[in-house]
């Protein structure tokens, strides 16, 4: 009985095994079928290198390809008109891919897409389509939304959307990023928080002024000394650093206006909150003797907290799907872009880099990223894809001549594929969904979504700004 028990049992496993694999297999054949039309999107989006909050014609036709595929599209998303979301199913868990597809601004004013986020936005547009044709087959039950966003990199566009509960019921977002290497990676992102105070005291004549009393300027001079004093007492991974400015400095007259530009930077979430608080407190006790002390958020991104489960079920179907398979021609031709830029000439990686569950982070990651902010709403997976030569550097100039080379475009596809197998997985088993969602609640453990508002409005502009 005992045997017969055991027999049925592996019976049941290996027939959910191969209707797993099944399923992979349809959703990569889909994308295979796909392929004309999202190099083509990704062609026309590359061309096009309309920068953030500027996205109009990239929003138009992300738009129209998913509404033509049957998807609900909410514009304006977060009040922003170049950011939506596109949603198709009822039942089963919430699932949001993320995409991005703003170019970038290079110092000489010219556009391209040297971050990869033509690639970036539409790999996760073909995986949504995929996966939809699984639901209209009754093959899977989800709810698949599609996040489309930009800004990442200035006043961060999902942590925007964040702060107005848009990822609020997400069960699991999934976001990838085109890269030098492919990899799941559990590495974090860093908390940052950018403040601007603004001490003001109303200007007096120097010469009218009692000799022994303090001047605006020493008292913000006695404020940065607590700054210093915060700064002495941390570790590498914790970043402070601040700035003053004030108007044209006078003979006759005291200085009425001086603004502290403060960066907070670390690794857990908690420490910028404390520091944050820290430094209002200080900055507002200074609010007297007709002093008076205005504080704004500048910019706030979320530390990202890793999960290691559902990772690791990424990694495992990267290990299914194998690297990319790149050309000799490929591999010649990223190989004299290297040569060109002078970097050791190794090609594209199609080498996978291994899993590596992440523990505690002792150091700073230097970066910060707005899927930080998605991660305090639903478990978060992140991985990286091959679409550059390794060495180049992304986000620069040079990055953007390669926009348009076959071997982003098989990354992008990658991207998609990996997408589908990991959504099939998770959908597939309710042990796992409890397992990343265990892992999920365990790392915000009795801390909450501290709602840091920027006080001013996302806009052109204003994301300049924040990237200086």
């Amino acid at each position: 009985m005992k045997t017969r028990i055991v027999f049925l049992f592996l019976l049941f496993v290996n027939f959910h095994i191969w209707s797993q694999s099944s399923l992979k297999e349809k959703a990569h054949e889909h994308i295979a079928e796909l392929t004309p039309l999202l190099l083509n999107l990704k062609d026309s989006i590359g061309a096009w290198a309309e920068p953030s909050l500027q996205e109009y014609k990239t929003k138009a036709l992300l738009q129209e390809t998913l509404s033509k595929a049957g998807f609900q599209i909410e514009e304006n998303l977060g009040g922003i008109s170049s950011m939506f979301s596109a949603q198709y199913g009822q039942d089963g868990p919430s699932i949001a891919l993320l995409g991005e597809y703003d170019a970038d601004v290079f110092e000489n004013g010219t556009k391209g897409h040297a971050s990869g986020h033509h690639w970036l936005g539409v790999g996760s547009l073909g995986a949504a389509l995929s996966l939809k044709r699984l639901i209209d087959n009754g093959e899977i039950e989800a709810r698949i939304v599609y996040v489309g966003s930009t800004a990442e990199g200035g006043f961060g566009g999902r942590a925007h959307l964040a702060r107005r509960n848009v990822f609020e019921g997400i069960d699991l977002a999934i976001f990838w990023h085109p890269s030098p290497v492919t990899w799941a990676s559990t590495r974090p992102w860093d908390a940052l928080l950018d403040l601007e105070i603004q001490f003001n005291q109303e200007q007096v004549k120097v010469i009218e002024t009692p000799p022994n009393s303090s001047t605006l300027l020493q008292k913000v001079l006695s404020f940065t000394k607590v700054l210093d004093r915060l700064k002495m007492g941390m570790d590498s991974t914790i970043h402070l650093h601040y700035s003053l400015a004030s108007p044209k400095a006078s003979y006759n007259y005291s200085t009425d206006n001086i603004e502290v530009k403060i960066r907070i930077q670390a690794v857990e979430q908690a420490t910028v909150n404390q520091l944050y608080q820290a430094v209002k407190d200080k900055a507002e006790a200074l609010q007297r003797n007709e002093i008076t002390v205005g504080i704004s958020v500048f910019r706030a991104i979320h530390a990202f907290l890793p999960n290691n489960t559902g990772m690791k079920m990424v990694a495992e179907n990267m290990n299914d799907l194998g690297p990319i398979s790149f050309t000799t021609q490929e591999q010649n031709q990223a190989k004299a872009i290297q040569s060109r830029l002078e970097l050791p000439t190794s090609g594209l990686q199609a080498k996978l880099l291994p899993f590596q569950p992440y523990t505690n982070s002792q150091t700073l990651r230097k970066y910060a990223s707005d899927i930080g902010d998605v991660s305090w709403w639903a478990p978060t997976l992140s991985f990286v894809v091959t679409c550059y030569p390794r060495g180049v550097p992304i986000g620069q100039a040079v990055a953007a001549e390669m926009a348009f080379q076959s071997f982003g475009g098989k990354g992008m596809l990658y991207a998609a594929k990996l997408i589908c197998s990991s959504v099939v997985d998770y959908l597939g088993n309710k042990g796992l969904q409890h397992a990343i969602k265990a892992e999920f609640q365990s790392r915000i453990g009795a801390q909450s979504y501290h709602l840091f508002e920027p006080m001013i409005h996302p806009t052109v502009e204003n994301n300049r700004k924040r990237t200086k």
